[in-house]
C-alpha cells in the first residue's frame, strides 16, 4: 500500500496485489470532490463524489464501469513510480500483443516484457547513468510488435540498477520508433524516462520512495523539399512522485476493490452498454440503454442542425427581398429624375 503526494493540495491513497488488481483513491481539494478508481483486473470503476463544502453545489455521485480507461490522468502509472512497471498507452500494448490488464492500466509489468521479448533483444550490460557518474549495470529489451508493417514499430526499454542500494532501479529510459513523412528513415526517439531516488528498505524490501517522471512529444520539422523529416523527440512534461506510509505485503481485504454506489448514483455502464440511477434498495431505476441515449442526442443533435438550417435559409430569403425592393426603388426614384 503506498500514498503517494504529488502536490502539497493533493494526495492519493494506493493499494495494489498480486493479482493485478487496484485502487486509487484521489482527494481535489477535499472536501469539495472525491475521485475512487478500482481496477477488478478486468474492468475499471470509478466513482466521483461531491464533499460537503456548502461553497459548492451538491451534485449526485457519478460512477463509470469502463474495461479501458482511454486517459487515467490521475494516479497513472504509479506502478511505474514505484519502479514496478514500464509506460506504455493502450493502442501500443494492444499493438504489441500485452496482456488486457497492461492494456488497461497502460503499465507494462517487469516479468511481462522480459517473457515477451526475444532472447535476442535482450542485452545486459555496463552502461555510464543518464545523469551522469560512474557506470552502472544496464539491462536493454527490445519488444516488437507482431507485424513489421504496422504504423506503430518497436519500443526499446533501458534501466540501470544501482548495485549499492540492493540493484534498485535508478533510471529507466522508453524509446519508440520515430520516422519521416515517407517511412523511408526511421530511428529510436526517447519517449518516457524516470529517475528513481530516496532508496528506502521496507520489510526487507527495497523500493524508491521518489520517481521523477519525465514525459517527451515527438514532433517532426518541414524540410527543403517541403516535406516532414525524421521525428525528433523533446520534454513537455515532469511529474514527481512521493511514497509515504508505505507497507508491504499488508493484508488487504477485498472489499478494497468494491465500489458500491449509494442511492441517487448517476451510473454509466458502458460494459453492459446501459445506464441508470441507483435506488434506495441498490435497485437500477430508469435503465436505458447508451445507444438510445445516443440516439436521442443525436435526435437533438439533429434537430438543432436543422433548426440552424431554416433560420439561415430565412435569413437569406428576407436578405434577398430587401435587396429587390431597394433595387426597385432605386430605379424609380433614378427615373423621376
Amino acid at each position: 500500500m503506498l500514498q503517494p503526494d504529488r502536490q502539497a493540495d493533493e494526495h492519493y491513497r494506493y493499494s495494489a496485489d498480486s493479482s493485478g488488481k487496484m485502487r486509487v483513491e484521489l482527494a481535489l481539494g477535499t472536501p469539495k470532490k472525491s475521485i475512487v478508481f478500482v481496477y477488478t483486473g478486468s474492468v475499471w470503476r470509478y466513482l466521483v463524489t461531491s464533499g460537503a463544502d456548502p461553497a459548492v453545489p451538491a451534485r449526485a455521485p457519478q460512477m463509470g464501469l469502463n474495461s479501458r480507461l482511454a486517459e487515467l490522468s490521475y494516479g497513472k502509472w504509479l506502478e511505474v513510480a514505484r519502479g514496478n512497471a514500464i509506460p506504455m498507452d493502450t493502442r501500443r500494448a494492444a499493438r504489441h500483443g500485452f496482456s488486457e490488464t497492461a492494456q488497461a492500466v497502460q503499465q507494462v509489468s517487469w516479468q511481462e516484457i522480459v517473457d515477451h521479448c526475444d532472447p535476442v533483444d535482450i542485452v545486459q550490460t555496463q552502461a555510464a547513468s543518464p545523469r551522469g557518474g560512474s557506470q552502472q549495470p544496464m539491462l536493454e529489451l527490445t519488444s516488437r510488435p507482431s507485424a513489421e508493417d504496422v504504423p506503430i514499430g518497436p519500443v526499446r526499454v533501458r534501466v540501470w540498477f544501482d548495485p549499492a542500494k540492493g540493484y534498485c532501479p535508478s533510471h529507466l529510459q522508453v524509446f519508440e520508433a520515430a520516422s519521416d513523412e515517407e517511412r523511408t528513415a526511421w530511428d529510436y526517439v526517447i519517449a518516457h524516462a524516470v529517475d528513481w531516488s530516496d532508496i528506502a528498505t521496507v520489510d526487507g524490501v527495497t523500493l524508491p520512495l521518489t520517481a521523477r517522471v519525465k514525459d517527451y512529444q515527438k514532433f517532426a520539422m518541414p524540410q527543403a523539399n517541403d516535406r516532414l523529416g525524421l521525428e525528433k523527440a523533446y520534454e513537455y512534461s515532469i511529474r514527481t512522485f512521493t511514497f509515504s506510509n508505505v507497507a508491504v505485503n499488508a493484508p488487504l481485504d477485498d472489499s478494497c476493490f468494491i465500489i458500491d454506489p449509494p442511492p441517487g448514483t448517476n451510473v454509466i455502464d458502458d460494459v453492459a452498454g446501459e445506464a441508470y440511477i441507483v435506488g434506495s434498495m441498490g435497485e437500477q431505476l430508469h435503465k436505458t440503454a447508451l445507444r438510445e441515449r445516443a440516439q436521442r442526442s443525436d435526435d437533438v443533435a439533429w434537430i438543432s442542425g436543422k433548426n440552424v438550417a431554416i433560420i439561415v435559409c430565412a435569413v437569406a430569403v428576407v436578405t434577398t427581398c430587401l435587396l429587390v425592393v431597394c433595387a426597385r426603388l432605386w430605379r424609380v426614384r433614378w427615373r423621376s429624375r
